[in-house]
């Protein structure tokens, strides 16, 4: 976080150069959907994991031991019947968008000029652009390390020994605090970092003037018009 509040103040904001008022089908209804999904399940999944993992250091001396032994038996159900939940649209949303997380020749390009955030010109980039496909990537290997020893640790009468217990402890701990810290720069990018994106989460669609800053390939792919052929979620054509 200190990381990314000095990077905000001395960089400041991806600002779009010019706005034209025009819409782009970015995002679906379903992708959306299972995109809010998993995040706002990841958040309260943060939230109550790391009041668990931190709590005798951090909220005993704050809420006492009564009062975090109340928290905790609170939070640890929440936190193990969500994760289940979470799984589910994990696995789903990996899988859905697979196929377009594979490095190509214009992500090296992409990042030797810093994604556009080093003042060194903005990367050509297809729908997902590097910075992107590495966060993907790092959920992939991660959030497969996280479900499994999770799994692990919420299923104990499986008779696993007390080593492997021990060691899904640490694997838990280790990718939940990667996962955490790369989601806090991937929230940053896609809300205040960088102007216009986070309407397309919101609505599904982006300014064009948008597209053609940040993913300048897929506009020229989609000729303009974003998925579907320029159709909007309810099946009108978009004002491109």
């Amino acid at each position: 976080m200190a990381l990314l509040v000095l990077f905000h103040l001395t960089m400041g904001k991806a600002k779009l150069e010019q706005r034209t008022g025009r819409k782009i089908l970015r995002w679906t209804v379903f992708e959306r959907t299972l995109h809010w999904f998993v995040a706002i399940l990841f958040i309260l999944l943060t939230i109550t994991g790391l009041s668990l993992l931190y709590g005798r250091a951090v909220l005993i001396p704050i809420m006492g031991y009564d009062g975090f032994a109340g928290y905790a038996q609170f939070a640890k159900p929440v936190h193990d019947y969500l994760s289940l939940f979470f799984v589910i649209g994990l696995v789903i949303m990996l899988a859905m968008w697979f196929s377009e997380n594979f490095f190509t020749r214009v992500d090296w390009e992409w990042f030797k000029k810093g994604g556009g955030y080093l003042g060194k010109g903005h990367g050509s980039a297809y729908k997902v652009n590097a910075g992107e496909k590495v966060w993907y990537w790092i959920l992939f290997v991660a959030g497969i390390g996280l479900m499994i020893s999770g799994i692990v640790m919420l299923f104990p009468n499986f008779g696993f020994e007390r080593e492997t217990m021990q060691g899904a402890n640490l694997v838990h701990a280790i990718t939940s605090l990667v996962l955490s810290g790369f989601a806090l720069g991937h929230i940053y990018l896609g809300t205040i970092g960088n102007e216009g994106t986070f309407e397309g989460m919101i609505s599904g669609e982006v300014d064009e003037a948008w597209a053609k800053q940040h993913h300048d390939l897929w506009y020229k792919e989609t000729g303009g018009q974003g998925e579907a052929a320029g159709q909007t979620d309810q099946g009108q054509p978009s004002a491109v």
